[in-house]
């Protein structure tokens, strides 16, 4: 080992955050959001100062804070500005999320550079959400720099981006064959590009927090995962209703729950709230999970509520099966899966806490068409590729249709991009993902963006007739 690596090696082992998830202390980050540019930096400063300072307190759990970036609006603060400015001191106790939305690939590599050099090595890159208000031919004007290309910059300078703690996010929850798995296959995909933590998207479906540790665990990655919760408001679950929240979705069981609980009024729904929050946390801690990124507690008095309860709940079951029966009849056994789509990848899940025992399910895709096969064949026997340009789709000549993408995916379709192979242009993506699905689709398999089928959908059973899965997890 040269001088240069040891002095990376050392200089990371003061990494308070990355030490805790590597030796398996249980930790508690609390999300905050990134305010709008309009506000004064120093207010919005102020005003979290005593926030900071109790999240720093915490002796129960490792505890810190995890900054959102353009979670709702593309007009946020600087990020790297802000935590900076924020993190005065145990820069490396917290994480910030770093938004591909609406930046290029060098304006996100000038984002990562900056973060490194105020001392900020706890990243987590996203593509970046579409919001509600976002269309077909909106998105088509706004650049989502993926995720796993920040990854890949990490992951191929070592020498320069040695000290930072990169993770990456994951959406467990999907509840068809085609939308499960590559989110699986993808989420492969960043760590072998070197993520070295995983969070997991927010949902209410305990079955899919463990199946995500098991598929983990099946692969032999076993790599630390926090899952991201949300105490739910009222106000929070009109968000979600109304399609304000990406990605996350209420089953109907579960939404006819959160009615009855709020007809006895606000402080009895949310002493619901906080007890599924417990055995959500429970729950997560039995199953072999590193830690939580908590929403929707942005108080001092809020932080010291979960601090107690966290602290009571860990102490309140002896057994997986004592939590198990506690958690199923807190939930009167409500179907939390978004019928009719019900697909898990085990068949016995929650019969114990541990992979040992898993049994997998047989894997019966969804045969491609005879007009997907004749059109795949014919694609590929004249070089053609389809494509959608604004909301038309055409088929091009492969050569002609990487000129008019090289905006859309860099002009890696011929060489590197997963969809190339497949003969479908990662311009046919709105969000112009071209290693893999966001985690954002619909239930239905639906785009968020175009309401049409996702890409990625049609990618995997062409991947399957041609059994060449593999590929779409390889690194080049």
């Amino acid at each position: 080992m040269n001088n240069n690596q040891f002095k990376l090696n050392f200089e990371k082992n003061d990494n308070k955050l990355c030490n805790a998830l590597n030796s398996g202390i249980f930790t508690v980050l609390f999300e905050i959001d990134t305010p709008n540019e309009n506000c004064n930096l120093q207010t919005v400063i102020s005003r979290y100062s005593d926030f900071l300072s109790v999240v720093n307190e915490v002796e129960v759990f490792n505890s810190g804070l995890a900054v959102t970036d353009k979670k709702s609006s593309d007009n946020n603060y600087n990020i790297i500005d802000f935590a900076s400015n924020l993190f005065k001191n145990d820069k490396n106790s917290h994480l910030v999320f770093l938004s591909g939305r609406n930046s290029t690939q060098t304006e996100m590599n000038e984002i990562l550079g900056a973060s490194l050099n105020y001392g900020i090595h706890n990243i987590v890159p996203v593509s970046g959400s579409v919001y509600s208000d976002d269309n077909l031919k909106k998105n088509s004007s706004i650049k989502f720099t993926e995720s796993v290309l920040l990854l890949e910059k990490i992951y191929r300078n070592k020498s320069k981006y040695g000290l930072m703690n990169a993770g990456s996010v994951v959406n467990p929850f999907k509840y068809s064959l085609l939308s499960i798995y590559p989110q699986y296959l993808k989420l492969i995909r960043k760590i072998n590009f070197g993520a070295e933590y995983l969070i997991a998207q927010a949902g209410w479906d305990m079955y899919k927090y463990q199946e995500l540790r098991w598929y983990l665990e099946q692969r032999g990655l076993f790599v630390p995962t926090l899952a991201r919760l949300i105490l739910l408001r009222p106000e929070y679950v009109e968000n979600i209703i109304a399609g304000k929240q990406p990605g996350i979705f209420l089953s109907p069981d579960f939404l006819e729950i959160l009615k009855k609980e709020s007809k006895f009024g606000l402080t009895q729904f949310m002493a619901a709230q906080w007890r599924r929050f417990q055995l959500q946390i429970a729950g997560l801690k039995w199953f072999g999970y590193s830690g939580v990124v908590i929403s929707g507690l942005d108080s001092v008095a809020n932080v010291k509520t979960a601090t107690a309860k966290i602290k009571s709940v860990f102490e309140e079951f002896s057994s997986f099966k004592e939590w198990r029966d506690s958690y199923l009849n807190y939930l009167s056994r409500s179907d939390m899966t978004p019928y009719p789509y019900k697909h898990y990848i085990y068949d016995n899940l929650f019969e114990d806490a541990h992979y040992d025992i898993a049994k997998s399910k047989s894997m019966k895709i969804e045969e491609c068409t005879f007009k997907e096969k004749f059109n795949y064949k014919f694609n590929y026997k004249f070089k053609k590729c389809i494509i959608i340009l604004s909301d038309k789709t055409k088929l091009l000549h492969k050569d002609k249709a990487r000129k008019i993408m090289l905006s859309g995916c860099d002009g890696k379709c011929d060489n590197c991009c997963i969809l190339g192979k497949f003969m479908i242009c990662a311009k046919s993506c709105p969000k112009k993902m071209y290693n893999g699905p966001c985690g954002e689709t619909k239930n239905d398999l639906k785009c968020i963006a175009s309401d049409k089928e996702c890409i990625y959908s049609k990618v995997f059973r062409y991947a399957a007739w041609k059994k060449d899965l593999a590929h779409l997890e390889d690194v080049e």
